[in-house]
């Protein structure tokens, strides 16, 4: 980063109430193994620098970070390959640090003796903003999940999640799971879509990611989440959401904008096409859906499918907290917020490009565990719980988020031996 651009971007952050983190001192963990890289951890201060050196290692246990917060990273991007052989557990643990941001970045994550419901990283906590970057994540179909997001705010960006599974393509894991450990704080505070979220910490922003053949929930905001889903790409893959069906709270709203979902109709490489049923599966919460390129989902072996899918659970669904639910609104459906209470929140669709379908098309929950003959159709409706327009006011947050950029390099190290 030339300094006219190092200077502009502390402008920036400082206009937003950022403080560039620096680092205090520089550990080099004694290789990659998973006693090494916690004894390095182990042995770090607040705000330090701990480097992995470049190798592949196999953890069987997790590595955790608490207390401290610390950039933790490979000496090279892509020079340190971990395998999950730790079973179902997760195999690193972050919570948030109350006084700097805990970074991961550089490594890549491979499944070995992994089983649900194990994630690559789990964050959680209230703190700053936690950071992850530059990583490769593969997954395989109801084997490892990527990313658990339990934490208020965080950047998550220029990573790769990609499915090798031909069968499965990914269907039964996720990249990134968004769902807040505050319960229902979410849903009794003002919404902060684009600028309201005045310090940029209130939201999960999600960006220039490439998500590669995962079928159904490359991402998945649940309970209580607030997520930025903004300039990723989504290639033969989808994103997921839950409400207030299957769990107690459901997703709070979503903003995607400026990504570009492709569907590739034949190829060898991942056996195109894949059984791709949807681009957005939406059930629940308020969203905003702007400036997206979005391919048309078609093929002669699966036919023509609705790139953006609405559904209300809840109305033929006996489970969650709102079962077999009969009147409008159902708690939290599509198109539901906060003010003061529980009120109308509509979703805003507009700008979108591409040969797909480029408005929302409703489902229906099957089977019909409720018998009560009712349908989404009959709880959304258009110019009441979405329009197809701009959101009046709406502005999109700084691109890139402010703290991807305001850090200076890491000190380098003293004596590391790179394999």
């Amino acid at each position: 980063m030339n300094r006219a651009i190092y200077v502009s971007s502390l402008a920036a952050a400082s206009w937003l109430g950022f403080a560039a983190p620096s680092w205090s001192d520089t550990i080099t963990a004694g290789s990659c193994s998973q006693s090494d890289v916690q004894a390095a951890i182990d042995s770090s201060a607040d705000g330090d620098d701990v480097i992995v050196p470049n190798g592949s290692c196999t953890w069987t246990s997790n590595v955790s970070i608490r207390g401290k917060g610390i950039h933790l990273h490979s000496a090279s991007v892509g020079g340190v390959t971990i395998t999950h052989s730790a079973g179902s557990r997760d195999l690193l643990i972050v919570l948030a640090d109350q006084s700097h941001n805990v970074e991961i970045s550089g490594f890549r994550f491979l499944p070995g003796s992994v089983s649900n419901p194990a994630h690559y990283i789990l964050v959680e906590g209230i703190g700053k903003p936690v950071l992850v970057h530059d990583l490769y994540m593969r997954i395989e179909d109801f084997g490892v999940s990527c990313i658990r997001w339990g934490a208020r705010g965080g950047v998550i960006w220029n990573n790769v999640f990609e499915s090798r599974d031909r069968g499965g393509a990914g269907s039964g894991c996720l990249p990134i799971k968004a769902e807040s450990n505050e319960f229902d704080v979410s849903w009794t505070t003002p919404s902060t879509f684009g600028t309201d979220d005045v310090g940029g910490d209130q939201n999960v922003y999600i960006e220039d990611n490439t998500f590669r053949a995962i079928i159904y929930q490359a991402i998945d905001p649940d309970g209580n989440a607030r997520v930025v889903i903004r300039h990723n790409t989504f290639d033969n893959s989808a994103m997921a959401s839950h409400g207030a069906d299957t769990g107690p709270d459901g997703m709070r709203h979503a903003e995607v904008y400026d990504n570009r979902f492709i569907f590739t109709a034949s190829g060898s490489e991942y056996d195109f096409p894949l059984a791709l049923n949807n681009f957005m599966y939406i059930r629940g919460g308020s969203w905003v859906i702007t400036d997206n390129e979005i391919d048309d989902i078609r093929s002669q072996l699966w036919g023509d499918k609705d790139e953006i899918m609405v559904t209300v659970q809840n109305l033929r669904r006996r489970s969650g907290p709102y079962p077999c639910w009969t009147t409008y609104p159902v708690p939290r459906q599509f198109g539901q917020g906060y003010d003061t209470a529980p009120t109308l929140e509509p979703a805003y669709i507009w700008n979108n490009t591409g040969d797909g379908q480029l408005t929302p098309q409703l489902s229906d929950y099957d089977p019909d565990q409720c018998g009560n003959n009712l349908h989404t159709d009959d709880f959304v409706q258009e110019g009441r719980d979405y329009f197809l327009e701009a959101k009046p006011g709406y502005r999109k947050y700084p691109y890139p988020h402010p703290l991807r950029d305001d850090r200076p390099a890491p000190k380098a190290p003293s004596g590391l031996q790179v394999n």
